[in-house]
């Protein structure tokens, strides 16, 4: 996959893989082409976790690839959560100084999960939800700022 990845990369300005959430062969090949990894995680301690075995993957993947940089948005976040996730995550991340905590996030909204059920981004759902896009409109010119 890194092979076409590449390639993909020489016609466009941004290619942007979703590999599934798991540790799998066309994860591991992403991340040898890629730039960023961008891991979205739910607050809690099972996701946290799974930075730990994660940042042993993205450790190996770094052998072959001097380019990637890893980042965490926290995802699915309770509305009436948002500051004790920031602050739980933050502390989670000093055991994790190969990822970078990104200051956007999205919330627990319900766009989410119907755009997704329908193929579709919230931006380009009929109905938009406006925080929703909003979110990811962060999430976007955070991920791109000087790409």
């Amino acid at each position: 996959m890194h092979i076409e990845l590449r390639e993909l990369a020489r016609h466009y300005q941004d290619v942007v893989v979703d590999t599934g959430g798991a540790d799998s062969q066309e994860f591991r090949s992403a991340m040898l082409a890629a730039n960023t990894l961008l891991m979205p995680l739910r607050p809690g301690s099972f996701d946290f976790w799974t930075l730990i075995k994660m940042g042993e993957v993205v450790a190996l993947a770094e052998g072959f690839n001097d380019n990637l940089k890893a980042a965490v948005c926290l995802s699915q976040v309770p509305p009436t959560a948002l500051d004790r996730a920031r602050k739980e995550a933050a502390e989670v991340m000093t055991d994790v100084p190969r990822f970078t905590l990104l200051n956007s996030l999205t919330v627990f909204r319900a766009a989410f999960n119907h755009s997704a059920g329908e193929g579709l981004t919230v931006d380009e759902m009929p109905r938009r939800d406006p925080k929703a896009c909003s979110e990811i409109g962060f999430l976007h010119d955070e991920l791109f700022a000087g790409a």
